[in-house]
């Protein structure tokens, strides 16, 4: 079942790439830093190298997961991104590190256009691959001693109570219940 799933995603997102994202010629970002990013993410990655010249320990931290946040369930129409581009929008200096499995399957331009130039641009890393979610988030944040910080997920069987984690449905993905919680980690933060 779990093989023919991630066929069935290894399609949908080699479709997305090949007939659907092409048109969008513009640069991914203004940022050079924000074009070196290391993906795919393999196993063997330590999480020290995971992080661009961007990132900063003390600018709050997303930990970002896509399916199920960004779109409902695994639909990948990541039809819930211009939610989180106002957010980001509204709440200057948040700084994203990707935490989905996209950044184990995706190379880095895929990926920079499915989640187009302004969420993008706010990219500073990806989680190594270690056990749990929250194991890979607590490594990329002690790593780089990040100080405020939160994930925005799905997936409450990755998590343990270790790291903040505002979860949505699945279902319904982000929502502005979840951006409400996140504006006010925001200004926790500040």
């Amino acid at each position: 079942m779990f093989i023919v799933l991630f066929c069935i995603v290894a399609i949908t997102l080699w479709l997305l790439n090949k007939f659907v994202l092409p048109f969008n010629n513009q640069p991914l970002s203004d940022n050079p830093a924000v074009m070196n990013p290391v993906l795919p993410v393999k196993k063997e990655t330590p999480a020290y190298k995971l992080a661009l010249p961007t990132l900063t320990k003390s600018s709050p931290t997303l930990f970002l997961d896509i399916d199920g946040v960004c779109h409902k369930n695994f639909d990948e129409s990541l039809s819930h991104l211009p939610i989180l581009e106002a957010f980001l929008e509204e709440h200057k200096g948040v700084q994203i590190v990707i935490s989905s499995t996209w950044r184990t399957t995706c190379e880095k331009e895929f990926l920079a256009r499915c989640l187009g130039k302004k969420v993008w641009a706010s990219v500073v890393g990806f989680t190594p691959i270690l056990g749990t979610r929250e194991q890979e988030v607590l490594s990329f944040v002690e790593s780089h001693s990040i100080e405020h910080f939160v994930c925005l997920d799905d997936d409450r069987t990755e998590f343990f109570g270790g790291v903040p984690v505002i979860f949505t449905d699945r279902s319904s993905a982000l929502t502005s219940r979840e951006v409400s919680q996140l504006s006010r980690w925001y200004h926790r933060a500040r």
